[in-house]
């Protein structure tokens, strides 16, 4: 059974969802998607990353809907600040999300009135940590890394990633976009620990940052257009135990 999810809070909140559904469950949640994006899973050769991404987009739809007290088959998107996905606004309503997915669980966060990131990946002991962080780290922090092993390493080379990778969906740009400018050494092991520096990337300045847990195996962060705002530290479940 999925849960019905109504949210008034005007805090930063962040969700996370299984996306590995049996079919009953995933035609339960994905009536309400839209013919572009059932045309966008098509465009999607694997079976599993087409699943994976209806079962995402029918959360987010039913997340949203909570939030505005509306059938999720209502909400529409249109591109955002830089092309970033945002709602089709109604009257007196300023809702922001954005969404991450990895190796079968989904993130969503929203915020009111502020521009919102966030990002998620599973930790996997075999990526290839050394040649992305050469890649897209800045000298700084592939410095950090340097001085680390073993588990520890890994803990931090997730940590700064997602961190910068929320930030930088928060913006609306890609690493390849202007992610290499930024730097996040500042950045201490501790969570929930908002960030707040100011720093421009085209224009946009004074974002918190924070790594949030979304369970064991994953590493994840969330960033809130809003300096020194305290953020979530725990997603919390779309999905009831047990269901």
């Amino acid at each position: 059974m999925i849960r019905t999810v109504v949210a008034q809070s005007l805090e930063p909140e962040v969700w996370r969802a299984p996306t590995d559904l049996s079919l009953a469950a995933q035609e339960r949640l994905t009536a309400s998607l839209s013919p572009k994006e059932w045309e966008h899973a098509a465009r999607l050769r694997a079976d599993r990353d087409r699943s994976r991404f209806l079962s995402c987009r029918g959360w987010l739809r039913q997340l949203l809907a909570g939030y505005l007290e509306t059938d999720p088959r209502e909400i529409e998107f249109l591109p955002g600040l830089h092309g970033k996905p945002a709602l089709a606004r109604p009257a007196g309503t300023d809702l922001r999300f954005n969404v991450a997915q990895s190796g079968g669980l989904a993130l969503i966060a929203v915020a009111q009135h502020l521009e919102v990131g966030v990002d998620l990946e599973q930790v996997r002991p075999d990526f290839p940590v050394d040649a992305v962080a050469r890649r897209f780290f800045t000298a700084l922090e592939q410095a950090r890394l340097e001085g680390l092993s073993g588990p520890g390493r890994l803990a931090a080379f997730f940590e700064v990633w997602t961190r910068k990778e929320a930030y930088l969906k928060g913006v609306g740009v890609g690493v390849g976009d202007g992610g290499l400018q930024i730097d996040t050494t500042h950045l201490e092991h501790v969570s929930p620990g908002p960030w707040s520096r100011e720093q421009s990337l085209g224009g946009v300045m004074d974002w918190s940052v924070g790594s949030v847990d979304a369970g064991p195996d994953y590493a994840a962060a969330v960033a809130v257009h809003a300096p020194g705002r305290l953020l979530p530290a725990i997603a919390q479940p779309l999905w009831p135990a047990g269901s």
